[in-house]
């Protein structure tokens, strides 16, 4: 997909016209496709109109979302992303039906002419869980209120904590003003962050990076708020440097702790950089080693890895906050995420509230989305804001 990103990159044309062409070639391509023995003309006729109308559609949807200020990523090659995905669909049934043909001399029409009306039926019907996915479920922003049982906080309330992650900031968009009038109504003691504040394709961009700067800079708790950075390929370190240390609202830690009090009651918070090189357990064991046992500890690691899971568990962290996976943007009834970009293409643990030995984990579905070729896009995964409230339950 990132090949695709460059390609359209490279092209002296403008940017309808590859769209265009592709447009007017693949239904003459499928109807070639579908030149097998025993499917008749009307047949292919009626594959080719699916393709254009689909297409079109597509195109559509894509196009709008800059116009409308919506999302910015890059039309054509998310669109090509999209189109590639339903040129599959169209080319399985052809590619089982040139087999059978090859096999017995000719195919059924009315066979194919069945699949054919279920491509129609699943090709139109996608269209508007496609606008929902773009226009709708992005901007539903959830409060995800999380109670977590923590004896030792017996305090008049609960202790409670923000979470937010993966921002992917392109531009202010409805989803950014929605974030922060939100997050002030919870009127949070703490807010803790764990990484991925600009999208990939603007981390250079100087409007992304000052649209960055405004939402983060109107985040405030009383006890602070504490901030990791993201991924390495999205928040490098000069992005992340001309962003959080400039905002004197948050405080960054690169692997570093800090202790808190909470009417008396001692908070840690460890704060970890992503780091595929070295080991986590003995940077984390390092981190805690001035760190008291009996002390409630929170970490903050931006991926859920394996590694760094199996690591904070044998720490005997209390809990671990991060996000990275976007709960894989997609969700399917009964299945879940057919995949997850991020840290492994199935992770067990891609969203929400999981228990691992002594460790509370929250994986959060994020706010923005992937970028890159990849489309701006959530279905049944809608960004959130995750709302902890730690103390001793009744």
């Amino acid at each position: 997909m990132i090949l695709i990103r460059y390609f359209f990159d490279l092209l002296p044309l403008p940017p309808f016209i590859v769209p265009l062409i592709v447009t007017i070639l693949l239904p003459l391509f499928l109807y070639w496709v579908y030149r097998i023995p025993g499917v008749p003309s009307l047949l292919r006729i009626l594959i080719a109109i699916l393709a254009f109308v689909c297409s079109l559609a597509d195109w559509a949807l894509f196009a709008f979302l800059p116009r409308l200020g919506l999302s910015y990523g890059p039309v054509e090659s998310s669109w090509l992303t999209f189109t590639f995905f339903r040129l599959l669909f169209y080319l399985i049934p052809a590619v089982i039906f040139k087999l059978i043909a090859w096999k017995k001399g000719c195919v059924r029409a009315e066979n194919v002419a069945v699949v054919i009306g279920i491509l129609w039926v699943i090709n139109l019907a996608s269209l508007p869980y496609g606008y929902r996915s773009m226009y709708i479920e992005p901007f539903n922003l959830q409060v995800n209120t999380i109670p977590i049982n923590v004896p030792d906080i017996s305090s008049d309330r609960p202790l409670q904590i923000v979470h937010l992650s993966d921002l992917h900031i392109e531009r202010i968009t409805k989803r950014e003003r929605d974030l922060i009038v939100k997050v002030n109504a919870l009127q949070p003691d703490l807010i803790l962050l764990t990484g991925d504040y600009i999208n990939i394709d603007y981390k250079a961009d100087p409007e992304a990076q000052e649209a960055t700067r405004q939402v983060l800079s109107q985040l405030r708790a009383p006890l602070g708020v504490f901030a990791v950075s993201g991924s390495d390929v999205v928040d490098e370190p000069e992005v992340v440097e001309s962003i959080l240390p400039t905002l004197e609202n948050i405080s960054l830690l690169e692997n570093e702790t800090v202790r808190l009090d909470w009417q008396g009651i001692p908070i840690i918070i460890v704060g970890m950089n992503v780091d595929h090189q070295n080991s986590l357990a003995e940077t984390l064991r390092r981190l805690l080693e001035q760190t008291p046992t009996d002390e409630y500890t929170i970490l903050l690691y931006h991926e859920p890895s394996p590694e760094m899971i199996d690591a904070a568990s044998e720490a005997g962290i209390d809990l671990y906050l991060a996000g990275h996976t976007h709960g894989g943007q997609l969700r399917l009834p009964w299945i879940g995420a057919p995949m997850v970009l991020h840290p492994n293409y199935f992770p067990e643990n891609d969203r929400g509230l999981y228990q691992i030995g002594p460790t509370t984990l929250y994986v959060s579905s994020g706010v923005g989305m992937e970028g890159l070729a990849m489309p701006r896009f959530r279905l049944n995964v809608p960004p959130e804001i995750v709302f902890l409230q730690l103390g001793a339950m009744q």
